[in-house]
């Protein structure tokens, strides 16, 4: 069933994705990675290697060169929740792995993911202004994924595995009110 709806989720994500998603996504992960190793030298008379003031988390990278750039949490939801492979459990970010490891871009994309998604909670009200600035930005694709996401409730995927059921609960009746109100938008 999760993998019915894990295709599903899918499918909502591609029909949510117009070229400029695509284009502006591909951007992302192309981007040249923040410093992340060292580089120059301290001392100007010896070139060579050293130390930078501070290297960067794969939390940290994900949050510069990602998350940061997306117009607001239930973009950064939909990114985060598209990063989760649901057959092996685990997140898969190619953008950080080769640098950081899998397993730090995988705890990174977790704990980004659970941070939004509490967000999200918090500010359900504010869902719906992102909700409404996303219609407005993309009128076509955005009534072909309230479309979907009212019908399937492939949404609810846009919640961690690692939510409680009650916030998942909650979240779902956000949704569930949002998609009511653009019905008939």
């Amino acid at each position: 069933m999760r993998r019915v709806l894990a295709q599903e989720f899918a499918f909502s994500l591609a029909a949510m994705r117009s070229y400029d998603w695509f284009f502006f996504r591909s951007n992302l992960m192309d981007s040249t990675p923040i410093d992340t190793a060292p580089t120059g030298s301290a001392d100007p008379n010896r070139p060579g290697p050293a130390a930078s003031p501070r290297s960067c988390t794969a939390s940290e990278a994900l949050e510069l060169e990602v998350l940061r750039h997306l117009p607001n949490d239930l973009a950064r939801l939909c990114y985060l929740s598209s990063l989760f492979d649901a057959n092996t459990g685990r997140y898969r970010d190619h953008g950080r792995s080769p640098r950081f490891g899998d397993e730090a871009a995988h705890l990174a994309a977790q704990k980004a993911h659970e941070e939004v998604f509490a967000r999200v909670l918090r500010a359900s009200m504010d869902l719906w202004r992102q909700f409404a600035e996303w219609m407005e930005d993309a009128p076509e694709t955005s009534m072909n994924v309230l479309r979907e996401w009212s019908a399937n409730k492939t949404y609810l995927l846009l919640a961690p595995r690692t939510a409680l059921k009650a916030e998942v609960s909650v979240f779902e009746g956000h949704m569930a009110t949002v998609l009511e109100l653009f019905r008939s938008y």
